[in-house]
């Protein structure tokens, strides 16, 4: 995953083979035939810091959240848009980091479901967000979700994506797959086997819900 900004004004550019989180400032005054330059944000697992520049009143950014854990793992949701900031500002960016299987995604991706061998779930992928003013989870003011990790034991199951206002549900022949999240709330997580086996864990606020676990396993 990768956060690029671009400026009117010339500065170093860190580059990743990843794609995925991108940023650009507009000036606050209009600037005439100078090419704005990028800046590029790499996953890290770690918190990153930016600092607006002087003459820098407006972000445009494209925000891509990180994909969930397998070979169906969902894909991250992607927001753009336009944000206010002020000159000498600090913000505080996460990108977040694919799901393993069955290890979260960093920033907030839930668990897979634990069980022996292949069988195991996979994670979800991680939120990428940009925080203003603190480091809580109410100090985002622009967040991209991680997509849902694919389930274990079936490689025909798949995970729900991210979205804009609700995450997709997961889907799988045999299981039934976890609810998509909502703005305001977490998508209940599905049970292992239909009719069989405890249901996953409900996601909360900047935390996906970990995976259910099949007895059978």
């Amino acid at each position: 995953m990768k956060f690029t900004l671009y400026l009117s004004k010339p500065l170093e550019m860190k580059t990743s083979a990843q794609i995925g989180f991108f940023l650009f400032l507009v000036a606050a005054f209009s600037v005439q035939g100078i090419a704005q330059t990028p800046i590029t944000f790499s996953y890290t697992g770690e918190v990153e810091t930016y600092t607006v520049p002087n003459c820098v009143a407006q972000l445009e950014f494209v925000i891509k959240g990180a994909k969930g854990g397998g070979a169906n793992g969902g894909n991250g949701s992607t927001v753009s848009g336009i944000l206010d900031v002020v000159e000498g500002e600090v913000l505080e960016i996460r990108v977040g980091g694919t799901g393993g299987c069955p290890s979260a995604g960093f920033n907030g991706g839930g668990e897979g479901g634990s069980a022996g061998g292949a069988n195991a779930g996979c994670g979800g992928g991680g939120a990428s967000d940009i925080r203003i003013g603190g480091s809580t989870a109410a100090d985002r003011v622009v967040v991209a979700s991680g997509g849902g990790g694919m389930g274990g034991g079936n490689t025909d199951a798949n995970a729900g994506a991210g979205g804009c206002t609700s995450g997709l549900e997961g889907e799988s022949p045999f299981g039934q797959g976890g609810n998509g999240a909502t703005q305001n709330a977490g998508g209940l997580g599905g049970p292992p086997w239909i009719g069989s086996g405890n249901n996953g864990s409900a996601g909360s606020l900047a935390n996906g819900g970990d995976g259910a676990i099949d007895p059978c396993y």
